[in-house]
């Protein structure tokens, strides 16, 4: 290990193969290891030789990897899929992997803004004295968080090879800087949407304290929940699409079209049950009250 970190400060782009637990700190030091077992040394190793031999490591780096698999492919994908990989070169094992681990961090990001979204949300209802709906809720749960997660994952990888890798830390400050500028955005919109509609020739603030807090299902006919929930959930779910703008490790988000057709869709919904007058949809969607 000491060998492999002394090389690397040096500029030197540094392989190491090994076959046991012994060689697991060198795998994992090395900017490109290849396991020759599947014992604890192919769990760090991004590469597993199959023929367990040394011919395997000129295999992968003269011709493309016939004989090496990717570590960690589910033992679910069938032969041809496994065949399909081998046949991949090294660059674009790179590509993939590096695409990969850009797309894990978007979700990631994703999911942090959700949670910091809903939380100031529930604080802005407490100081309210409202309820949302449970359907903002199914929105939220059952629709926006499943349907996005998943089609952010379907981003391509970027077809030019970079010479920076991305980032490996949760808490590095380009994830950190991410997730923050985007709440600080966020919370911008939504302080100046909260001060318009308080100063709305229209608006009739909500009497929280005359409402029958046991009849909490009635506490969401009001303009703050609807403004609030129309506001924070576009902030969402755009955010998904921002995350997965590419172009470094991934391609752009144009080319990821199921992301933006469910963003899309989603949008219009939202949007367009908030704008229509009173009707049989805004009475099951509470979306459009005011």
């Amino acid at each position: 290990v000491q060998v492999i970190k002394a090389f690397r400060r040096k500029g030197v782009v540094v392989g190491m193969c090994g076959d046991g637990s012994n060689d697991c700190g060198a795998l994992r030091s090395a900017h490109a290891g290849l396991a020759m077992s599947n014992s604890a040394a192919s769990i760090v190793a991004p590469f597993t030789a199959t023929s367990k031999s040394l011919e395997a490591v000129c295999t992968l780096l003269l011709e493309g990897g016939w004989d090496v698999t990717l570590s960690g492919v589910p033992h679910t994908w069938g032969n041809s899929h496994l065949r399909d990989l081998q046949r991949m070169d090294t660059l674009a094992w790179v590509e993939e992997g590096r695409c990969a681990l850009a797309t894990s961090f978007a979700t990631f990001k994703f999911l942090v803004i959700y949670g910091l979204c809903f939380s100031v949300m529930k604080l802005i209802s407490f100081r309210f004295g409202i309820v949302l709906p449970m359907m903002d809720y199914l929105m939220f749960d059952g629709v926006a968080i499943v349907v996005l997660s998943m089609t952010m994952t379907l981003s391509q990888p970027n077809l030019h090879l970079g010479a920076m890798r991305p980032t490996s830390s949760l808490l590095g400050s380009s994830t950190i800087a991410s997730v923050l500028g985007m709440m600080a955005v966020n919370w911008s919109f939504l302080a100046g949407i909260i001060a318009w509609m308080r100063v709305h020739d229209d608006y009739v603030e909500w009497p929280s304290e005359y409402a029958e807090m046991t009849d909490w299902w009635t506490l969401g006919d009001n303009w703050e929940s609807t403004v609030l929930y129309v506001t924070v959930f576009l902030q969402f779910i755009t955010s998904s699409v921002i995350f997965s703008f590419g172009s470094a490790y991934r391609r752009t988000v144009t080319s990821n079209w199921p992301l933006l057709a469910s963003w899309g869709a989603l949008f219009a919904l939202t949007s367009s049950a908030f704008l229509m007058d009173d009707s049989a949809f805004t009475q099951v969607t509470p979306l459009g009250i005011i």
